[in-house]
């Protein structure tokens, strides 16, 4: 497959960063004059109760990669980071997203893996899917995490950087 039969992800109207969420977390906890319980949490296998503090460092966490395809390490990787963060470091994750690559760099990147030609699948199970597929399955597997979104912005670019 050539360069130019690769494509950027069609604009649909929706955000490159859907960021609402993100407001929401900020303004609520701006507003919030003394520590507030939240509900326990489990890190490392360890129950924690979570405090948000007024003091604390709001902080948003990105990922960024292929997503080829997406897997629960991606999530459970955010997931444990905003752990470790907010009970061992002093922040409040106040949202996360993940953002697949746009097809110039995912294409090339699998073709490379078959010996320059596009393969339906790897040894591992899997070839290229396309930016529309794989911000799709995104999605899904976010689906049941509110704080974490999908951000389409770089799937969305022409060219390479």
């Amino acid at each position: 497959m050539s360069r130019q039969q690769y494509h950027a992800l069609a604009d649909d109207g929706t955000d490159s960063w859907p960021s609402s969420h993100l407001r929401s977390m900020i303004a609520t906890h701006s507003s919030q004059q003394q520590h507030l319980p939240v509900d326990n949490n489990v890190c490392c296998g360890e129950v924690k109760t979570k405090v948000i503090e007024p003091k604390k460092k709001l902080c948003v966490l990105l990922a960024t990669g292929a997503m080829n395809p997406i897997h629960q390490g991606h999530v459970a990787m955010l997931t444990h980071t905003k752990d470790v963060l907010e009970m061992f470091h002093g922040f409040v994750v106040v949202g996360a997203f993940l953002s697949p690559s746009h097809d110039l760099y995912v294409g090339p990147k699998s073709q490379r893996r078959h010996g320059g030609r596009r393969a339906k699948t790897s040894s591992r199970g899997q070839g290229f899917v396309n930016a529309q597929e794989r911000v799709a399955m995104c999605r899904l597997a976010i689906k049941e995490a509110e704080w974490l979104q999908v951000g389409t912005w770089e799937a969305r670019q022409i060219g390479t950087w």
